[in-house]
């Protein structure tokens, strides 16, 4: 089979149709079928179309690679026994093809398993455990070394360093020893020397990439997985890492880095966001600066804009062409420069699925110029989309190579019949009257206008109904206004774009402009922004939704596929042409159906401490549908709020917060409660009597007291024997402490008895020594079924008689991986009552039933703990 479809003119084995009044067949003359009388099937579509079949084929391999098992070897030999005959019996197509399809299937399940289950015996992976230990290792630096910055929140914390390496050599205890593998490298003072093509010796701890350890968390072991990476490095300092040589930067380096230094000169201090923007918009680089702007771009679902794909690569070659065709160069010359200039942007850009795969397209579109065969797009995507499983089979599972190859079949077969059918509508006489006028200049700009902007509704509706499954399944997460909102931002996109890449061009040839063409680059962006700012101000910009089952994404799709597979039968597509109309409704129904993809029963009260670090953090769902929140903050680093806190309230199906207890004016129980109020709902937050005191002397608390002003969020004080009753059955008693404490900070926090229906938790901050005497003289308030451990759970000299007087079914602590010595010591002093932690076993959920019954289960570990 051929790679391009057919030329018109036919070939021995398919003549063309004849186009006289009448042909000869078999010595008969017969008139010719009108295309009513012989209508094109769904098989006759896919009839010219060979690679289609195998790259489909190929990938239902792929993905029985984790069930099908079986020796290498002999998987191998049967792929060789199936091709033989294949090609022996090409006289029986129905065979032949059979055969054929049976070795693709095996071939993609093949290299699936290759890709993910077999790596050299010296791969670093093979000296990796989940705890992290102490190594030595040499390696060499592959991915430019990235500043990551902490969040601008109550307390910045000092920069820091990531990158990827290639493991040469490990220090063992018989000495250094070859070793393989590419490993993630975080350094926790960054190297100002560090670069690309070095070798460098690093001493640290290695572990496995961490996973999810929290509902909605973005699950990291996966997703290195994916790319074989399945060790990473920390380096704590700065000494622990040697630049044993520098081997000179590539061509290829040389070229990244001039583009990204011509587009950034001329920008000031103040246009650091518009450029970061540009930067990511043109080259596809990411930057700290960008979390809020790529917030509003995932919330108004027009993510797709802001990432690397098919649409700048299209636009970056049409310009090209356009304007080589316009000087007058010759339609090869023309095609065959484009084609460079692809190449050379392709180059320049961060390599990724979709820029990868529009490269590919591209250049076989430019090949079927050149050789002037007729281009079958979808032909030439499936021969892209199998090339790049054939180097990277995992890749299949990739959200960003699912949506990027879905969204572009989905356009190359729909958006032309769409357009079909809505010119349909219009009275062909009238169109006909109006195509016979004079056209004045403004009547075809507006007619240009008119047309431009319905293929533009078209394509994004068309890309939004592929992708929108596909979204729901990944991220949990869909946008009724992403089709507007892919509209309105796509010409200043196009602008954009088009600008940044002027900028760097222009700046090359024409240095002292840089500051004019960063105005003018700029001017474009600020406008993007603008836009994307109203957009995400429009009502319900974002909900969340359960992940579809396998079985209704397949539903989906051939619901949406309906009038193809339909084709050749005249009555069926007529009654079922509108089935994909179904499709917007099968979206919007999990909303109406769901709140939350982690929906909770009615009248359950959860409780879900979330796995935070050195810190803490629990979210109390009442029966009523209100919401508490216990601390939220951590002193282990990054943006807690956007990394944990945020997307665990959407997976929980929170968009209110009532009321926030703060225990105490620490950092690692309140770090994430600013971004929290400023993105969040909140009714009311309840702090300890020496809060604001201690707020006069700690920056961050005052920070925090300046946010909740701004937010108009009160904070009211509370002490011991308040009670607060917040629904029929719920209540919040305060134990500790007085109205005035003995102390500050720790032995100030709020202790806090949490009634459900007969059952009582107790939150106890990060007490100490002091305040649990005081409590323990009172045994009767201390009565509780869950204990949430005081200070992480940490023994002091009162830890047993306080555990003893509270009594608990179990003990919950929310600590980090590592644990201090008094955090191993209250392990012994607990007793028989089971503890859970929360660095063990990640996110911890308490179930409070109806009838009172409890349970509960933790996220990574899958514990669970009944009590009647």
């Amino acid at each position: 089979r051929r790679f391009f479809r057919p030329p018109e003119g036919g070939t021995p084995n398919n003549p063309a149709p004849c186009r006289g009044a009448q042909c000869v067949n078999n010595g008969s003359t017969m008139p010719p079928e009108s295309p009513s009388q012989t209508p094109i099937t769904f098989a006759d579509m896919l009839a010219g179309k060979p690679m289609v079949s195998a790259a489909v084929v190929f990938m239902l391999g792929i993905a029985m690679h984790g069930y099908v098992g079986g020796n290498l070897a002999i998987t191998l030999l049967m792929v060789v026994v199936m091709l033989l005959p294949a090609l022996l019996f090409r006289a029986r197509p129905g065979v032949s093809a059979a055969l054929l399809a049976g070795a693709f299937a095996m071939l993609g399940q093949l290299a699936g398993r290759i890709e993910a289950f077999r790596f050299p015996a010296d791969h670093i992976g093979r000296f990796t455990e989940d705890t992290p230990r102490i190594v030595q290792i040499e390696a060499r630096i592959v991915d430019p070394p990235r500043l990551l910055t902490s969040p601008m929140n109550e307390r910045p914390l000092p920069p820091k360093q990531s990158t990827q390496a290639d493991v040469v050599r490990i220090f063992t205890k018989s000495g250094w020893r070859s070793a393989s593998g590419r490993i993630v490298v975080h350094l926790r003072d960054p190297h100002p020397r560090l670069a690309v093509a070095q070798t460098v010796r690093l001493a640290g701890l290695l572990s496995r990439p961490a996973g999810a350890e929290n509902p909605g968390e973005f699950d990291w072991s996966d997703y290195y997985r994916q790319q074989r990476i399945l060790a990473s490095l920390s380096v704590a300092h700065i000494e622990n890492i040697e630049i044993l040589r520098a081997d000179p930067p590539t061509l290829l380096d040389r070229l990244r880095m001039a583009a990204r230094v011509c587009l950034e000169v001329g920008f000031t201090p103040r246009q650091a966001t518009d450029h970061a923007l540009l930067r990511a918009l043109v080259l596809g680089d990411t930057d700290p600066q960008l979390r809020d702007v790529q917030a509003q771009f995932v919330r108004t679902g027009t993510s797709h804009h802001l990432a690397i794909s098919g649409m700048h690569i299209a636009i970056i070659g049409g310009l090209a062409l356009w304007c080589l065709r316009l000087v007058g160069l010759r339609p090869r010359a023309a095609c065959l420069t484009a084609m460079a200039i692809v190449l050379l942007y392709g180059a320049v850009v961060l390599p990724n699925p979709p820029v990868v795969r529009s490269l590919l397209l591209c250049l076989a579109i430019g090949l079927g110029m050149l050789g002037r065969r007729s281009i079958d797009a979808v032909q030439l995507l499936a021969v892209s989309v199998l090339a790049m499983l054939v180097l990277h089979p995992l890749d299949l599972y990739n959200a960003g190579f699912q949506l990027s190859f879905g969204s572009v079949l989905g356009l190359m077969i729909f958006s032309r019949p769409v357009m079909r059918w809505l010119a349909s509508f219009r009275d062909r006489d009238i169109a006909l009257a109006a195509d016979l006028q004079a056209r004045s200049f403004w009547r075809s700009a507006r007619s240009w206008l008119r047309h431009a902007l319905t293929e533009a509704a078209v394509a994004s509706s068309v890309a939004w109904l592929v992708s929108a499954p596909l979204i729901a399944w990944h991220f949990n997460q869909m946008n009724p206004w992403a089709i507007l909102a892919s509209v309105v931002l796509a010409i200043p996109v196009l602008i954009a774009l088009v600008g940044g890449v002027l900028k760097i061009l222009l700046t090359l040839l024409f240095p002292g402009m840089s500051g004019m063409l960063a105005t003018l680059a700029d001017s474009p962006v600020w406008l993007m922004r603008y836009s994307l700012d109203q957009l995400d101000r429009l009502p319900g910009s974002n909900h969340v939704l359960p992940a579809p089952s396998p079985a209704m994404l397949a539903f989906y799709y051939l619901v949406l596929a309906v009038p193809l597979l339909l084709r050749g039968r005249p009555r069926w597509h007529r009654r079922l042409r509108f089935a994909p109309a179904l499709c917007p409704v099968l979206l919007f129904a999990p909303v109406l159906w769901h709140g939350a993809p982690m929906q909770r029963p009615p009248d359950e009260c959860r409780i879900t401490f979330l796995s935070v670090g050195a810190g803490q953090c629990a979210i109390a769902q009442l029966p009523s549908g209100r919401t508490l929140l216990f601390d939220a903050g951590s002193q282990s680093g990054g943006d807690l709020y956007r990394q944990t806190v945020q997307p665990a309230l959407q997976q929980l199906g929170v968009k209110r917060i009532d009321t926030i207890f703060l225990s105490h004016a620490n950092f690692d129980h309140f770090s994430a409660i600013g971004d929290l109020v400023r993105q969040v709902p909140v009714g009311r937050i309840c702090v300890g009597p020496t809060f604001h005191q201690d707020a006069g002397h700690n920056h961050a608390a005052s920070l925090l007291q300046a946010e909740t002003e701004l937010a108009g969020v009160p904070m009211n004080t509370l002490a011991r024997p308040a009670k607060l009753a917040l629904e029929p059955g719920v209540s919040v008693e305060v134990l500790w402490p007085t109205a005035t404490p003995p102390g500050h900070d720790n032995d100030a926090s709020l202790v806090l008895k949490l009634n459900v229906r007969g059952r009582t938790i107790l939150f106890c901050g990060d007490i100490q020594a002091k305040a649990e005497e005081s409590l323990v003289s009172r045994p009767g308030d201390l009565a509780a079924s869950i204990l949430i451990a005081p200070h992480h759970g940490s023994a002091e000299q009162t830890s047993a008689a306080f555990v003893k007087a509270v009594g608990p079914k179990i003990v919950l602590a929310c600590s980090a991986v590592r644990l201090s010595g008094k955090q191993i010591a209250f392990d012994q002093v607990v007793g028989s009552a089971p503890l859970v932690r929360t660095g063990r076993n990640g996110a911890i959920t308490l179930h409070v039933q109806p009838d009172g019954r409890m349970s509960v289960d933790t996220w990574r570990t899958g514990l669970h703990w009944d009590w009647p």
